[in-house]
């Protein structure tokens, strides 16, 4: 069997995974990213100035990488865990003094007991 006919069988049986990441961008309140928690990955700032985490999700559309800067990285990471299921939705930029800004986000964890159900067709 020849590749060519192997890709086409395997996708017509929705059998093909996409492995590269789109990147989102944040610049407008309300978009949302609704996935699981795969990885963080450490990246440094332009001009090398200072580091953040780009964040790397399992979505229905396929896997992301975002980011949410470094306030997000500080205050709400340590209350993430891998393999969490979150919708994370962007609400603004928040002026926080001395001309600094800060990227504010309301972040929701699917409780596993919730997701499990859901697999089950018990949640549906």
């Amino acid at each position: 069997m020849s590749y060519k006919q192997m890709y086409k069988d395997m996708k017509k049986a929705n059998q093909v995974q996409k492995l590269d990441t789109d990147y989102v961008k944040f610049t407008k309140e309300g978009q949302s990213v609704l996935g699981c928690l795969v990885a963080t990955i450490p990246t440094k700032g332009k001009m090398n100035k200072g580091q953040y985490n780009q964040y790397l999700f399992e979505t229905d559309d396929g896997p992301i990488k975002c980011a949410f800067g470094a306030a997000f990285d500080k205050q709400t990471l340590p209350l993430l865990h891998f393999g969490g299921v979150y919708n994370i939705t962007y609400k603004g930029k928040e002026d926080i003094g001395a001309g600094q800004k800060v990227n504010r986000f309301e972040v929701l964890e699917l409780s596993t007991t919730a997701s499990d159900q859901f697999e089950e067709g018990e949640g549906e």
